[in-house]
């Protein structure tokens, strides 16, 4: 899948996760955002200790596996992993 094409917003929020950068995580969603992990969903506030516990202490990698468009929003699929999982 060509990834060249994401919106601005879905590239600084993967630049971001690369880089652990929580603060930048969070400012790459708007506030209208939702993060589904594992069936749960997290919004606004939520997403920011989401992104603390996965990235920060985690130490998680993230791969976007698909991305569509869907009523005017784009919707990634992505797969997370830890750094000692062997993947």
């Amino acid at each position: 899948m060509d990834f060249a094409n994401f919106p601005h917003a879905i590239t600084k929020f993967l630049e971001a996760a690369r880089r652990r950068d929580v603060p930048a995580i969070r400012a790459a969603f708007s506030d209208a955002a939702i993060v589904v992990d594992g069936g749960i969903e997290y919004r606004a506030d939520a997403i920011r200790g989401w992104s603390e516990l996965l990235f920060l202490q985690g130490g998680a990698v993230i791969r976007p596996i698909n991305a569509v468009r869907r009523e005017g929003k784009t919707v990634i699929t992505a797969m997370v992993a830890g750094l000692d999982d062997g993947s």
